[in-house]
């Protein structure tokens, strides 16, 4: 399988560069994020990866119109999110291009849901390389859009107005946090975040909510100590009419 996925991942990163129609180019970026899912980044498969990560590098940039742009996001979180061992493996050409996505969306609404997107993107990747945390260092990412208590990315009324698969990936972002990057949540931050987890478990749409729940279940498996920190955010979202 992982030879197959190989070939697919390196045609379909060859070929969303070179197709001219948008809606071929949009189906050609998901089949690229459903085939990452399966490759295995070693070997004769490297290259392949490589060319994946430069591709969707490319397509993350701003000035791609909005429809292409979001499916590179989209494909990209789905290969983060299902195959934990391309993380660090992507950061390096990956990184820099969802970390400006971010620091523009903090000030653009219109490019809100494309931060998100690369928000959650950007986290999967620093959960697994270093490089990819200092990235967002420079580029204070984490000072303005994940840290800061009024940051938009975190705000449970904007996490409303996502689409459901979109919400659900953050409940991932959300656990590689608080589980690998524990020392930049203090005070506020951790307790914004697990409100956002909370906000995720009582969510409208049912694969939000299992996402959610199979995220907080890892959470306090690893760290029981935050238990009690999502007991109370719980409450305080059950209390709150509105929340999500």
């Amino acid at each position: 399988m992982a030879a197959v996925a190989a070939e697919v991942v390196a045609f379909a990163a060859g070929a969303v560069k070179e197709e001219a129609n948008e809606e071929a180019r949009t189906g050609l970026t998901s089949l690229l994020g459903c085939w990452l899912v399966r490759l295995t980044p070693v070997g004769p498969h490297a290259p392949a990866l490589d060319a994946a990560a430069a591709t969707l590098a490319d397509g993350c940039r701003v000035s791609v119109g909005e429809v292409p742009r979001r499916a590179h996001l989209r494909a990209a979180v789905q290969a983060l999110r299902g195959n934990t061992t391309v993380r660090a493996f992507m950061a390096a050409a990956l990184t820099p291009a969802v970390a400006k996505i971010v620091a523009d969306g903090l000030s653009k609404p219109v490019l809100r849901l494309d931060a998100t997107l690369a928000a959650c993107a950007a986290i999967l990747m620093a959960s697994s390389s270093s490089a990819a945390d200092s990235v967002l260092d420079s580029e204070r990412v984490w000072e303005k859009g994940l840290l800061a208590p009024d940051s938009p990315l975190l705000s449970l009324p904007a996490v409303a107005k996502l689409p459901a698969a979109d919400a659900a990936a953050l409940a991932d972002m959300v656990e590689a946090l608080l589980l690998q990057h524990p020392h930049r949540l203090q005070g506020p931050s951790n307790t914004l975040v697990c409100r956002l987890l909370c906000g995720l478990l009582v969510h409208w749409a049912p694969e939000v909510r299992a996402s959610a729940g199979a995220a907080a279940q890892r959470i306090t498996t690893s760290t029981p100590a935050l238990l009690m920190p999502l007991l109370d955010g719980l409450r305080g979202c059950m209390n709150e009419p509105g929340c999500v």
